[in-house]
């Protein structure tokens, strides 16, 4: 006899689940506040997964793209956060995924800050998991110092 409910059970696996790849890694939030700012603002997205996706998904690229900066970063700062090596500001700045990520995060948060009527401020990001582990807080960061593509030249 034909079981229907198995027969749905295998045929699943054809057509995997979105929110099985949330789950194999853990998932990093960004989050930021201006200075003297009680509250973080969370500036990840979620990328939803739609039909028209196949052909041109661009945000959802760059959301990737983000992610993969975020993780390249952790992978930098994880001997420090094992206690393997100390973390001074100068060897910090002289990450370059730490520049990247502060970038993206001051990119992301001037346009929150902006629609609120604010410019040229101080502002701290922060990253932690989905189950609310906080991996690293950042220093206090001007949304006027000079970008990351300005000062490249004297990492190389």
């Amino acid at each position: 006899m034909f079981n229907f409910n198995a027969f749905l059970n295998l045929i699943r696996v054809l057509f995997p689940r979105w929110s099985f790849f949330d789950q194999v890694e853990t998932v990093v939030i960004v989050e930021a506040k201006p200075q003297g700012g009680q509250a973080w603002v969370s500036l990840s997205s979620e990328s939803k997964p739609a039909v028209g996706a196949l052909l041109y998904n661009a945000e959802t690229n760059l959301s990737h793209a983000y992610e993969n900066i975020l993780r390249e970063f952790l992978r930098d700062l994880q001997p420090h956060l094992t206690g393997e090596a100390s973390l001074a500001q100068d060897d910090l700045d002289r990450m370059i995924s730490f520049r990247q990520v502060t970038e993206w995060t001051r990119q992301r948060f001037e346009a929150f800050e902006v629609s609120s009527g604010r410019s040229g401020f101080l502002f701290q990001f922060r990253l932690k998991s989905s189950e609310g582990e906080i991996f690293f807080v950042s220093h206090e960061i001007h949304s006027q110092t000079p970008r990351v593509s300005d000062s490249l030249g004297d990492a190389r």
